[in-house]
C-alpha cells in the first residue's frame, strides 16, 4: 500500500457525498466515527503475464489514461512483487485477465490531508460463460421500506451454492456496504435489513447448470453475486471514477473452503457481474505486496 495526497476536489466530494443521510438516520451517537471509516474504490481491469513458475513477467492496464496516475503507479508497484501458484505442467508464460479493486481511505491525524491507497481485492482469470451456471430466474429483492425512507442505499455481496437442479441450496451475505452515515448500531441494523432481503430472494433464484466444459459434472457450483440497492440519486461510476461508501465487515460462508476461493476479497468485480468462486489463478503472496 502507499500513502498519497489526493486532489482537493476529491476531498471536497468525500465531505459532501457523505452528508446526504436523512436527519432521522444520522441522529444518534457515533456518526462521526463511522464517517471516518468511509472509503473510495474503483475496479481496474487488465492482464498480468504469469510465468510457468508463478513469477510475474509483466502487467497491462486497460484504458490506463482513464484512471488516476496514482492508481496506475500503485498497480505497477505491487504487481511485480506477486507470485502465483505454479502451473502443474510447465509451459510458456500466460497472459491472464486481471480484475483489481483499488481502495483509497483518508488518513486522519496527519498534518496535511493524505490518503492511503491499496489493492483491496483481486481476481485472475476468466471462464467461458458456457462453462458456468447461467441465470434462469433471478428476481431482484424487495427494497426494505425503512431503508428507502431513510435514504439508505447499498451493495450486498452474496455467495450462492447451486445444486445440480439449478436451485440455490444455500446463500450467504459476505459483505454489505452502505452509502449513508449513522451510528454503529444504525449501520448494523440497515446492513441486516439489506442482507435479509437479499438472502430471502436469493434462495428462490434458479440457474441453468453448465452442460459442457471442465465443471459440468460437479456436484454443485459456487457463484458470487453483487446485489445493488440504489436510489434515484445514485449513479454508477464510470471506469476510472471513484465509488464512495462505508464498507461493512467481510465474512466467509461456513460452507466455503478458504483454499478453494481463488479471489482475494469479495469485491474484485463491479456491481453487475456474476463471478464464479473457486476458479482462476491463485495468488500466493498478499495483494498489498507485504509479507
Amino acid at each position: 500500500m502507499i500513502h498519497h495526497r489526493m486532489c482537493n476536489y476529491v476531498a471536497m466530494w468525500l465531505a459532501m457525498a457523505m452528508a446526504f443521510a436523512s436527519p432521522a438516520f444520522a441522529a444518534g451517537k457515533g456518526p462521526g466515527a463511522v464517517r471516518k471509516q468511509a472509503e473510495m474504490s474503483m475496479v481496474v481491469t487488465g492482464q498480468v503475464r504469469i510465468a510457468a513458475d508463478g513469477r510475474v513477467d509483466g502487467v497491462r492496464i486497460d484504458r490506463e489514461s482513464e484512471i488516476p496516475k496514482a492508481v496506475a503507479d500503485l498497480i505497477r508497484q505491487n504487481v511485480p512483487q506477486w507470485r502465483f501458484e505454479p502451473l502443474a505442467t510447465p509451459d510458456a508464460a500466460t497472459d491472464t485477465p486481471m480484475n483489481l479493486r483499488v481502495v483509497a481511505r483518508r488518513l486522519y491525524g496527519q498534518a496535511e490531508e493524505a490518503y492511503e491507497l491499496r489493492v483491496g481485492s483481486a481476481h485472475f482469470g476468466r471462464d467461458e460463460p458456457s462453462h458456468l451456471p447461467s441465470q434462469a430466474q433471478m428476481q431482484p429483492p424487495t427494497y426494505p421500506e425503512l431503508a428507502a425512507r431513510s435514504n439508505v442505499s447499498g451493495l450486498v455481496y452474496v455467495v450462492a451454492r447451486i445444486g445440480r437442479d439449478g436451485r440455490v441450496e444455500d446463500a450467504f451475505a459476505e459483505q454489505v456496504n452502505l452509502n449513508a452515515v449513522g451510528s454503529e448500531a444504525q449501520m448494523k441494523r440497515f446492513r441486516e435489513l439489506l442482507a435479509q432481503s437479499t438472502l430471502t430472494t436469493a434462495k428462490q433464484w434458479q440457474f441453468a447448470p453448465p452442460t459442457q466444459g471442465p465443471y459440468a459434472d460437479e456436484a454443485h457450483w459456487l457463484v458470487r453475486v453483487p446485489v445493488a440497492y440504489k436510489l434515484k440519486r445514485d449513479k454508477t461510476p464510470a471506469y476510472g471514477q471513484w465509488d464512495l461508501y462505508i464498507p461493512g465487515p467481510r465474512q466467509r460462508a461456513p460452507w466455503i473452503d478458504a483454499d478453494r476461493d481463488a479471489t482475494a476479497g469479495v469485491d474484485a468485480f463491479g456491481d453487475e457481474r456474476i463471478q464464479s468462486v473457486g476458479r482462476g489463478r491463485r495468488l500466493l503472496t498478499p495483494i498489498d505486496g507485504n509479507s
